[in-house]
Parts: structure tokens; C-alpha cells; sequence
């Protein structure tokens, strides 16, 4: 099936040159969308994919009419009306949490599905979807090893991104400026997810395709030099890879996969460690990112770092009240939780719970299976390893921040699901048509 999917016959190459590169830029600024013009560049492409979709009516309305699309919109607006209640119930303000799932319904959906319009009249197919995937996160490693030499366009981009921002959250920001290499809206927490999960997807193909292995180094650097957290995920990942069950990899194969992932995963430490970059914060921030997997790893230390979250109970605190514990008290405690109630966590699970409750939580996570519903049912064995692995990415991203957000990896999620899905639909549409046309010719 794999082997299948790596030598399905190539379309986009020979597709028109200004709209293949029209496809990356806009592919690009959807998934990371870096705040260049407005803080939110996705109400600037919104108006794009709404055009697509208008101008390719058939096809829009195709998807439109599926359950599981018109399931999305309604499920992402029920959790709109639910959080609306909430806030009113508990008196508080309009924040950014009520927002969320009205954005996805209204900006994310929209966008997803012109670019899986624009992906299926380019006819790009399945690998050439991961394959323009992986370009997308390696011009994001571009920017970031450019971000991380050259200090003039760091530091622009950096004014760029504070100018929408209020003055403590611009101090907060400063304090990790440094890690801020790249370009996009949340650099230091979702955005390196993206690249971090098809740096794990480089590794699965180059198990039957090496070349593969030229596109995971910049990947790898958009990780390694924004989040930690990120990096974690690409060990847990390649780990998944190199045991996933396949009778068909032999031991030799796996062997020369554990040997090129430590390679590849130490090598950019070695080149960061030991340069002479002005800047030595950067340094020290990796370093202690190695001995927090060190002390997590060793019996009788002390966790610390992104570890310390599974010991350090005072980030765990939940409502006490029985009422706010089923149904929320209306705030995000990362943010407000210092006022309001006292204690400060960014733990995604507790922040869930605080916003909405437990309901809320267990209504959040029923959305994101039904997510990721098409990859789950798809008969391909890599979309079923992938679809596993996303499911894996948000138990592992939301010990750390609230991931189920308005962010770079919802993007990429969301757009992952619905090519699958809409490949699948359109397909089926295509197939039927041609038999009709066969039919007719009798």
C-alpha cells in the first residue's frame, strides 16, 4: 500500500507555474498564518477561499452536502453557543475562548476546503499532498535558520508581531524572544508542531524512500529552535515509526532507521552547541532541554523542565465548586487564572476544564475524533499510522499548552482531515461520472 502511495504518477508538476505557486504561498500562510498585516492573517484569506469556492460552485456544493462536512460547521458552532452560555452564565467578557470554534467554522473550514478545491483541480494526489506538506515546513525552516542568522530580520519580524500585542504581553515575549525563529503567529508553541509531525512523516517514507532524508534537516531546525516541547514529540515519534508493526519492514531496514534518527537528531545539537553565536541563550535553553529528557529518563532525579508538569501539582488545580467542575467557570486559567483564581496553568486538559468543564472537555475531544474521522476509516495503512500519530500529538501538546485553539497545528489538522475526506468524495463523484459516461456510450 505504502509503495503504492510513493509511486502513484505525478500531476502537479506539469500543472500551471503561477498557480502551483500560488497554491504553496497560500498553503503556507494558512497553516502558519503570520501576522504580517492584521494580527489574524486568516479574516485576509477567508475572503480568498470564499472566492474559490463561489467560483467553483459544483464542487462546493459536493462537499457541502456531505454529513461529515455540514458535521464539522454545526459541531464547531454548538461548542460557539455552549462556551456563549457560559461566559453569560458566570458574568464574564466576551474573550478570546467564546471565538474559537466560531473561527474554525467560519475561517478554517472555508479555507481548508479552497485549498483541497485548488489541490483536486491541480489533480494533486496523495503523496504529492504530503510532499507539498513537507515544503511548506521546510520554507518554514528556511525562515528560520535566516531568522536565526541574520539578527535585522529577527528582530523586524519580532516588531512586526508585538505591534498587535498589548505591552505585558509584549514584555512576556522578550523573555524568549530568542526562540522566536521563523515566521509565524505562535513560533514558540503551535507552530513548531507542524514541522515537528512531518519531520516524523519524512522518517516514516524514508523507510522506503531515502531521499526523503534530504527534507527532514530544516524541518528538524524549526523544531529544535523554537520549542522544546516540539523536539519531545519528534523522539516520541521516531520511536513510533521504528516500532510501528509492518511485517513487510524487515529488522535491517528498522536498524539503519534508529541509526539515521540519532544522527539526525544530534547532529543540530552538536552545530548549536559548540558555534560561536553571540546570542548564547539559545544554547543554554537546548542544553536544558537535554538534561530535562536526561533527569526524566534517570531513576530517583527530580523532573524538571517540560517534564516537571507530570510532578508539579499546583498546575493541576481544578474548580471546587461541583457546578464550575461539570460545566466551566468561563476563563482561561493561563491567562487570567492569576487574578481570577489564584493560580496560573497552562496545561491544556486544566484550561479545558476551567473554560467549560468537563463536558466541554469530553464535547472537545469528540470533535477532534470526528476530525479526524476520515483518516481513521481510510484503508491506506499510512493515513491509519497517521491518523494514530495525530491522535498521540494531542494527548502528548496538550500537557503542555490548550491546543485545541486557533493555531498553527488546528490549521494543519484541519487541512489534513479534509483533503482525505474530500479526495475520498470527489473521487467517488469522478468514478461515477465516468461510469455514467460508459453507460451513455452503450
Amino acid at each position: 500500500m505504502i509503495s503504492q502511495l510513493l509511486l502513484e504518477p505525478s500531476n502537479f508538476k506539469n500543472g500551471n507555474f503561477f498557480v502551483k505557486i500560488f497554491l504553496i504561498i497560500y498553503f503556507f500562510m494558512f497553516v502558519f498564518f503570520p501576522p504580517l498585516i492584521i494580527n489574524n492573517m486568516l479574516f485576509i484569506l477567508a475572503p480568498i477561499g470564499y472566492l474559490i469556492l463561489i467560483l467553483n460552485i459544483g464542487i462546493t456544493s459536493k462537499l457541502l452536502s456531505s454529513k461529515y462536512i455540514v458535521g464539522l460547521i454545526l459541531g464547531a458552532l454548538g461548542l460557539f453557543v455552549y462556551i456563549l452560555l457560559i461566559l453569560t452564565l458566570n458574568n464574564r467578557s466576551l474573550s478570546g475562548v467564546l471565538f474559537v470554534s466560531l473561527e474554525w467554522s467560519i475561517l478554517v473550514i472555508p479555507i481548508a476546503l479552497s485549498i483541497c478545491i485548488m489541490c483536486y483541480k491541480q489533480r494533486i494526489n496523495k503523496k504529492e499532498f504530503i510532499d507539498l506538506l513537507i515544503v511548506v515546513c521546510n520554507i518554514q525552516g528556511l525562515f528560520a535558520v535566516i531568522s536565526f542568522f541574520s539578527p535585522a530580520f529577527h528582530d523586524c519580524f519580532f516588531a512586526q508581531l508585538t505591534k498587535f500585542m498589548s505591552q505585558a504581553d509584549i514584555m512576556q515575549l522578550s523573555n524568549s524572544s530568542f526562540r522566536l525563529n521563523g515566521v509565524a503567529r505562535y513560533l514558540t508553541n503551535y507552530a513548531p508542531i507542524v514541522p515537528a509531525v512531518m519531520t516524523v512523516v519524512a522518517l516514516y517514507f524514508t523507510r522506503f524512500n531515502t531521499r526523503y532524508l534530504i527534507t527532514i534537516p530544516l524541518m528538524l531546525i524549526a523544531v529544535m529552535l523554537n520549542s522544546r516541547s516540539a523536539m519531545v514529540l519528534v523522539i516520541i515519534g521516531a520511536i513510533f515509526v521504528l516500532f510501528f508493526n509492518e511485517k513487510r519492514i524487515s529488522i535491517h531496514i528498522k536498524y539503519v532507521s534508529i541509526i539515521g534518527c540519532i544522527v539526525l537528531l544530534c547532529l543540530p545539537i552538536l552545530i548549536y552547541v559548540s558555534s560561536n553565536y553571540s546570542d548564547t541563550r539559545i544554547v543554554s535553553w537546548i542544553n536544558s532541554g537535554i538534561k530535562a529528557i536526561i533527569s526524566f529518563i534517570s531513576p530517583g532525579q527530580e523532573n524538571i523542565g517540560y517534564f516537571s508538569y507530570f510532578s508539579t501539582s499546583n498546575r493541576f488545580l481544578l474548580p471546587d465548586s461541583l457546578s464550575q467542575l461539570f460545566f466551566g467557570a468561563g476563563f482561561n486559567v493561563y491567562k487570567e487564572g492569576t487574578v481570577i483564581a489564584g493560580f496560573q496553568s497552562d496545561v491544556g486538559y486544566i484550561n479545558y476544564i476551567w473554560i467549560g468543564g468537563i463536558v466541554y472537555e469530553i464535547c472537545l475531544w469528540i470533535y477532534i475524533l470526528y476530525l479526524i474521522k476520515p483518516l481513521l476509516k481510510n484503508s491506506d495503512v499510512f493515513v491509519k499510522w497517521l491518523a494514530l500519530f495525530m491522535i498521540i500529538t494531542c494527548l502528548i501538546m496538550n500537557i503542555k499548552d490548550t491546543l485545541f485553539g486557533v493555531n498553527e497545528f488546528m490549521n494543519f489538522l484541519f487541512i489534513l482531515a479534509l483533503f482525505y475526506y474530500s479526495a475520498h468524495v470527489l473521487s467517488l463523484t469522478e468514478n461515477e461520472r465516468s461510469k455514467n459516461e460508459s453507460l451513455s456510450l452503450l
